[in-house]
């Protein structure tokens, strides 16, 4: 059954919301730019299909919105993106269809943002492959987008070095332990910080030899 809208009251000073009332009695809220897209006015016949287009409309206006805003602050992930919108009250299907409007107008790419990633925390401090594979898979990068650009950036020769500049830095940690300790600690900090057994035993053992 029909209902007629019999008011449209600005919520707040920046009118950007309106409280909608159908039949007298309060209906719910939709952002101004709904009101606009739908020509909406007192008077105007209102049934239940009709109703949850304008809810679902308003969901996606204002999910856009809160993305824009997050995204000028927060690169993140498409999964990320859902997420956020989810937690913010944007349900699915909605918050699955923004996202993917985000990935096909370019705000939202998973392989850039992964190459991203990766340059940040190898800049920041020695860290390696595996430990930046853990981060992207938790943040929702599949593992196909990102096994590229870290073959790019961590060659067997540049893991060596990385591991090396994390070992020294680290020194202390693992030097001043007793010598029954010294391996294992310095194998855990260089294991735990993601970077290939191989390479991590290969160092150890140098750096043991030199300590010797």
């Amino acid at each position: 059954m029909a209902r007629k809208i019999t008011s449209l009251s600005p919520v707040g000073k920046r009118r950007q919301r309106f409280l909608i009332e159908l039949d007298g009695e309060p209906w719910g809220e939709l952002d101004a730019e709904v009101i606009v897209k739908f020509g909406l006015s007192k008077g105007l016949a209102v049934d239940e299909e009709f109703a949850e287009q304008l809810r679902r409309e308003d969901a996606r206006v204002v999910g856009r919105n809160l993305l824009s805003r997050y995204l000028a602050r927060h690169p993140c992930s498409q999964a990320e993106a859902i997420r956020y919108l989810r937690k913010k009250g944007i349900g699915d299907p909605v918050a699955s269809e923004l996202a993917a409007h985000f990935r096909d107008t370019g705000r939202l790419d998973d392989d850039e943002f992964a190459r991203r990633v990766i340059r940040h925390h190898k800049k920041l401090h020695p860290v390696g492959p595996l430990k930046i594979a853990q981060m992207l898979r938790r943040r929702g990068v599949k593992r196909e987008t990102f096994e590229a650009p870290l073959s790019e950036n961590f060659s067997r020769q540049e893991q060596q070095r990385l591991a090396r500049e994390l070992a020294e830095r680290r020194r202390a940690l693992w030097e001043k332990a007793e010598p029954a300790k010294r391996k294992p600690k310095l194998l855990n900090l260089l294991l735990r910080n993601g970077f290939e057994s191989e390479i991590v035993f290969e160092l150890a053992r140098e750096l043991l030899a030199e300590d010797e």
